[in-house]
């Protein structure tokens, strides 16, 4: 920039700060409402946000808990694979040893969860006399 450019600018500037200035000094509420009316649309959009993306969380985890994982996951390359591979995984001892002791950790798991949601709701019923 050279130095015509920066004197333009200040002395733009200088005139928008006694504009501004005097408006202020003229209608004070107006600036104070439009900095609430601001403040106000940004916690709104905020909180909209939050509950969207709050709501898409809890929609997938729902999801996962009905459906559940697969205890088994088989990915081929883009040609595929045969079909036999399935019976052979099913055959395989230590296939079916790891699925079933993922099924028993599970298991224990959502009996552990559910002794402690109990506990909970019975320690909420006492103490209430």
């Amino acid at each position: 920039m050279n130095h015509q450019s920066v004197a333009y600018w200040r002395s733009a500037l200088a005139l928008w700060r006694r504009l501004a200035l005097a408006q202020l000094r003229q209608q004070p509420l107006r600036l104070w409402l439009s900095l609430l009316t601001v403040a106000i649309g940004v916690a709104l959009c905020t909180t909209v946000w939050l509950i969207s993306s709050s709501a898409l969380l809890e929609f997938s985890r729902a999801g996962s808990r009905l459906a559940g994982d697969a205890e088994l996951s088989i990915r081929g390359s883009a040609a595929g694979f045969a079909e036999t591979l399935y019976a052979e995984l099913a055959r395989d001892p230590a296939v079916v040893r790891d699925t079933l002791t993922r099924g028993i950790a599970l298991a224990t798991r959502i009996a552990e969860a559910t002794l402690r949601e109990t506990r909970a709701a019975m320690n909420m019923g006492y103490g209430l006399d």
